[in-house]
This record gives C-alpha cells, structure tokens and sequence, in this order.
C-alpha cells in the first residue's frame, strides 16, 4: 500500500522498475491539515492482465485507540489493467484523506482486503504510519514501509 502526497507520486511509483518499488514513494508519518493519497494497488498478479477481472478492495482505517475511523467495503474496483502498466493493477478510487487537529495523534493502521471476484480469491494487506499534530519535516516522510501481507 502506498500512501502519496499526490496523484503525479502514485503514476510515477507505478511506471518505476519493479526492483525500485520497494521503499520509494511511501509516506510513514503525516500530519494535520494535509490531502494524502492511498491508492489501492495489486502487484504480482497470476492471471494474465489481458484476461477479464473484476477487483474491489474493502478497506478499514482504524486510529490509535482501536477505534474504526474510516470503512468502506466496496470503495475501490476495476475491471481490467491499464496497458501501459499491466504487471501494477491501480483500483479506482485513490481515497483521498485530510487529518484535522481533531484527529488523535500516534499510530495509525490501514486495512485493505482485495478480492478478485472472477478468480474467487483475495488478499489481504496492512500498513501503519503516524499521525503527528503540525507540520513534519520533508526528511521524515519517507519511513520504510511496514506493510504485513495476511
């Protein structure tokens, strides 16, 4: 899971080398007051992108108190690959997400399960970052990334 400053971050990290996708383009600390972006993403692929699909992703922001913020079970889908990147299906759509001075500061987790409805199967994928009040400094908003495949 990716979490961008912008739509340009998400095309570039897609169209990048697959060998260089690993630690590029992730946010692990945000802040208040700022749009990020969470786009869904599927990689590695079984079946042939040229072959019909129909994927949706549900997914679960849960705040530092355990509590569920933010759920959607149907909030992304597509139904076939962009060819200039068949190997990196991108769901639509990118949820968007602005912390207010409301929101509790500390460890937020991110909750996706994607279902492949053709091929009745799905995968489920975690990440975490940190939601700090103010603003952050550009050098820290590039953790490595702690994503937990289920």
């Amino acid at each position: 899971m990716l979490i961008t400053y912008s739509h340009d971050a998400i095309e570039k990290w897609v169209l990048m080398p697959e060998a260089n996708r690993a630690g590029a383009g992730r946010i692990r600390q945000v802040t208040t007051g700022k749009k990020y972006y969470l786009p869904f993403v599927v990689t590695d692929y079984k079946w042939p992108a040229s072959e019909r699909m129909t994927l949706t992703a549900h997914v679960r922001l849960i705040s530092p108190d355990g509590k569920t913020q933010f759920e959607s079970p149907m909030f992304s889908r597509t139904i076939f690959a962009d060819p200039t990147s068949p190997s990196v299906i991108v769901l639509t759509a990118v949820l968007d997400y602005t912390f207010d001075s409301s929101d509790s500061p500390g460890t937020y987790t991110i909750r996706v399960t994607v279902t492949d409805h053709v091929h009745s199967a799905y995968a489920k994928a975690e990440e975490q970052f940190q939601l700090v009040q103010g603003t952050i400094a550009e050098g820290e908003a590039a953790k490595t990334s702690q994503t937990k495949p289920r």
